[in-house]
C-alpha cells in the first residue's frame, strides 16, 4: 500500500474531529471568543458567527453542517453548549444571565465581544470626535452618507452599501477620487478587486460580473 496517500476520513467521523481551534476558519484571526451551538464545534470567531447568521441568513455549523437554533459566544474554551441553561431568550451559566442578541440569534457571555458588535453595527461617525452628538445622530444609511459627505466631503461607495455583507463601520470610506478609483480599477494596492464592471450599453457599473450578466439579459 502506498502510504504517501492520504487516508480517506469517512464523513461519520466527523462528530468526533477535534473540536477547538486556535484561529477562525473564516477571518484567521485567533479565536479569542468563539461560537458555541449544539454540536460543541468551536470554529467561527463571534463576528464571523454574527454575520454569517445575520447577513447571510447562514445558521449552520461551518464544520458539521448542522443548523444552529442559537450560539453561544463565549471565551471559555472548557465550557460545553449543555453546560448553559438555556431557554427562548434567556441563557444563564453560574447565575449569570447571558446578553442575547435577537438579529443574529446568539447569547454573549463575553461583553466586550457584544460591545464590539454593537460598534460595528452602528451609525456613528468615525470621522467625528468621540463623544460628538453630531456624529452619533444617524437613525439610516441615507443620512449617514449624507452626514460623510456634507459634514468631512467623503462617500461610501453605494453598490458596496447595497451588496456587500458586511457591517456598516467595516464599509470602506472615500473620497471623491477615491471613489472613483475603487468603481473603475479596484484595489490600490493591487488587490483582488479590480472594480465595479461597466455596462457600456448604458453606462451604468453593477456590483460584480454576476449582476453585470443578469443586467445584460434583462
Amino acid at each position: 500500500r502506498d502510504q504517501s496517500k492520504p487516508k480517506r476520513v469517512h464523513q461519520n467521523t466527523w462528530p468526533e474531529m477535534d473540536q477547538s481551534h486556535e484561529f477562525c476558519l473564516v477571518c484567521c484571526e485567533p479565536l479569542l471568543v468563539a461560537a458555541v451551538g449544539s454540536c460543541d464545534h468551536r470554529g467561527t470567531c463571534a463576528v464571523c458567527s454574527v454575520r454569517m447568521r445575520q447577513l447571510l441568513s447562514d445558521q449552520s455549523c461551518i464544520l458539521c453542517k448542522r443548523t444552529l437554533e442559537t450560539v453561544i459566544m463565549t471565551s471559555n474554551h472548557g465550557k460545553s453548549f449543555e453546560d448553559y441553561s438555556t431557554w427562548g431568550t434567556v441563557c444563564r451559566i453560574g447565575g449569570k444571565e447571558l446578553t442575547y442578541d435577537e438579529a443574529s440569534q446568539s447569547f454573549f457571555e463575553d461583553e466586550d465581544a457584544y460591545n464590539e458588535l454593537v460598534r460595528l453595527r452602528s451609525l456613528s461617525c468615525s470621522k467625528c470626535p468621540p463623544g460628538s452628538n453630531e456624529g452619533s445622530k444617524m437613525v439610516n444609511m441615507k443620512e449617514f452618507s449624507a452626514h460623510l459627505t456634507a459634514k468631512h466631503r467623503l462617500m461610501l461607495c453605494q453598490l458596496c452599501v447595497e451588496n456587500r455583507k458586511v457591517f456598516v463601520q467595516e464599509l470602506e470610506i472615500f473620497t471623491k477620487n477615491e471613489l472613483r478609483q475603487h468603481e473603475v480599477s479596484g484595489d490600490k494596492d493591487g488587490g483582488p478587486f479590480k472594480g465595479h464592471p461597466l455596462c457600456e450599453f448604458c453606462n451604468v457599473r453593477l456590483f460584480d460580473d454576476n449582476a453585470l450578466w443578469t443586467h445584460l439579459r434583462r
